[in-house]
């Protein structure tokens, strides 16, 4: 494995070669089992970025290398930031060199094409298939007509409103072109709209208190720890991936929310909680992040930072757990 490693990565620095497209399609009859995937999209944040880590990480689970191929360079650095496995691999499109990629033991070659439409001529009729990920969450008509449709072509309908998800079947049920697939359809997740705890600790210009918890949740859900009614249980106690905002001198809320499943506690105005506080988020796991802002100002912090977020390995997860359910 680490000479494939070496190899691709020595392809990847080489200049790219001018290569004659007969020449490619008879490498390609002689290759052994390099697939070449395209995903490209309608409009940008479209989920185009997380399909193609999502494949990626299906062939990664069955042990097959993949050379992921992005447009920007600040997406591959990003990516390389979130993923490390040696079966994984990035390159920039500008510089890979797809004739000598034919020869590597790579198994899976994704072309995040996004929004571009400057597909290298080196792969134009090396294509095993194009999956177009249509955004459907502004609410507009769906609208193919203008979509250059190729060989091997699959839609993947993305960010289905609730409201909108009949009406989609019903679309694709009447769709007359038959020689288009349909890869799925994919409601509007909560999950994926949530946040990772490093985007928290960022959004809020926070500080970890104890970093002798490692555990780094999740959070799809922030509740406030006020002046509740409810049981300490009905209330903490609803969500699987919740965080609580509460003041820092409430130990009563850090307490109770602590006991009652809370991943993550965000402690407002910049209050030490007790050494007891302290103890008891270490014996359970749940890690606390300090800011110096007031509670309304940190939930508004975080509902700006909600929705739209880059890829990171939990939203992966969950998107292709959404695919396999199609």
């Amino acid at each position: 494995m680490t000479n494939q490693r070496c190899f691709l990565q020595d392809l990847i620095r080489n200049t790219p070669r001018k290569t004659q497209i007969i020449r490619l399609i008879y490498s390609v009859e002689e290759r052994t089992g390099v697939e070449i995937k395209i995903v490209k999209s309608n409009r940008s944040s479209s989920g185009c970025t997380l399909t193609s880590l999502s494949t990626a990480k299906r062939y990664i689970n069955e042990s097959k290398s993949v050379l992921y191929v992005s447009y920007h360079q600040e997406d591959i650095e990003f990516i390389n930031s979130i993923i490390s496995d040696e079966l994984f691999n990035t390159c920039l499109q500008s510089d890979c060199d797809y004739e000598g990629l034919m020869n590597s033991e790579t198994a899976l070659l994704i072309v995040d094409q996004g929004i571009n439409t400057d597909l290298p001529d080196q792969l134009v009729n090396l294509v095993n298939e194009t999956i177009y990920v249509y955004d459907c969450s502004l609410g507009s008509e769906i609208d193919i007509d203008n979509i250059d449709i190729e060989n091997n072509f699959k839609i993947l309908f993305n960010k289905i409103p609730e409201y909108r998800y009949s009406d989609i079947e019903r679309w694709i049920d009447s769709w007359p072109d038959k020689s288009v697939s349909i890869m799925g359809t994919i409601r509007e997740d909560r999950y994926l709209n949530g946040l990772s705890f490093h985007e928290i600790v960022d959004a809020l210009n926070g500080r970890v208190i104890d970093k002798s918890v490692e555990d780094t949740p999740y959070v799809e859900r922030f509740l406030i720890g006020g002046n509740i009614m409810d049981s300490g249980n009905g209330y903490f106690g609803r969500y699987q991936h919740q965080a609580v905002v509460t003041r820092g001198g409430r130990p009563d809320i850090q307490m109770s929310s602590i006991m009652n499943g809370t991943k993550c506690l965000i402690l407002t105005g910049e209050v030490e909680p007790t050494e007891y506080i302290i103890s008891e988020a270490r014996k359970y796991s749940v890690p606390m992040i300090s800011v110096e802002s007031s509670t309304e100002s940190a939930i508004g912090l975080l509902s700006q930072a909600f929705g739209n977020k880059p890829a990171c390995l939990e939203r992966i997860d969950r998107f292709l757990e959404l695919l396999d359910q199609n």
